[in-house]
């Protein structure tokens, strides 16, 4: 079918059918009930391509509050090649588009989509809104956004502005980088697994030497809490210079005044596995060697009195 061209000259605010009016790049991947007549094949160089959230399949209570209620949120579209184009929103398009085959076969008036039309269509801009929209509902895992950067980077975007649009530090923003040109495979396979949060990963992934990293993923791996795999055990374990404040024997005893006021409330399971994961993670951290023995007399009394309450 020939494309439907469309007049911005004056508006700001267009109405499509989702079928016919408007264009998903590399929307052909779609199964048939989700693509549209102007959809494209996939083109990995295109600034609006989205694969991966293109081949997740759309949640059933997402498709039917669709198909009941319609698309109450704006899409957001840019005329490309007279065509118009959909930025954000690919999800309620695609959901629009089953529910309204499904209304087409029942003879029922059609889902229309306000969309709000995007002036500035360069390659940076257009990336930037797809991760703006994506990032703000949460909806994308750290794969989706480590891609994103890539592309958004690769077309002359800052790593300054891509803080700003994944909403997230500088420091974080390297950290990804980091991550993908440094991170061994076994740190890669960690997250993959939910073994290993990103952050913490990316941390690792700073330690350029691959045994070493590997070394210092195990010693992360090890810990029985999930509490000490994280960002802050990390950067101690990589031996990160800001973190060694709580190696200091001063520290831990003001942590030793704190754990003896604690160890004296409520005996429960949660209680005994709070002071087993406290015990687990300091020696992790700081090395079982330079743990304060007070410290570690401490936290085996909470532990053992905790058990004999119960």
């Amino acid at each position: 079918m020939s494309k439907k061209a469309f007049n911005l000259a004056r508006d700001s605010v267009y109405v499509a059918d989702p079928i016919t009016d408007l264009r998903i790049i590399g929307g052909l991947i779609l199964s048939k009930d989700e693509q549209g007549d102007l959809d494209t094949e996939p083109d990995p160089a295109h600034p609006l391509t989205d694969l991966r959230r293109l081949k997740k399949a759309l949640p059933e209570p997402f498709l039917a509050n669709i198909a009941h209620r319609g698309v109450d949120t704006p899409i957001q579209i840019v005329k490309l090649d007279d065509v118009a184009t959909v930025v954000e929103g690919k999800s309620r398009v695609r959901a629009a588009r089953v529910a309204n085959r499904e209304r087409a076969k029942r003879g029922e008036p059609l889902i229309k989509i306000k969309c709000v039309i995007k002036r500035d269509t360069s390659a940076t801009a257009l990336i930037a809104s797809i991760v703006s929209g994506n990032n703000a509902r949460m909806e994308d895992d750290f794969s989706d956004k480590l891609e994103k950067l890539k592309r958004y980077l690769d077309n002359g975007g800052s790593e300054e502005d891509a803080a700003r649009f994944f909403m997230v530090k500088l420091a974080t923003i390297r950290g990804w980088l980091a991550y993908e040109d440094q991170a061994t495979d076994e740190t890669k396979a960690a997250v993959k697994e939910g073994k290993l949060g990103a952050a913490a990963a990316a941390e690792l992934a700073r330690i350029k030497d691959p045994e070493e990293q590997r070394a210092k993923l195990g010693d992360l791996l090890s810990a029985p809490d999930p509490k000490a795999r994280g960002v802050r055990a990390a950067k101690i374990v990589r031996g990160a210079k800001h973190s060694s404040a709580i190696t200091g024997k001063k520290d831990q005893v003001k942590l030793l005044e704190h754990v003896q006021q604690m160890s004296h409330g409520t005996r429960s399971e949660k209680t005994i596995a709070f002071w087993e994961g406290v015990e687990e993670a300091f020696k992790l951290v700081i090395g079982a060697k330079d743990v304060d023995e007070r410290l570690i007399k401490a936290l085996k009394e909470s532990q053992t009195a905790d058990k004999a309450a119960k």
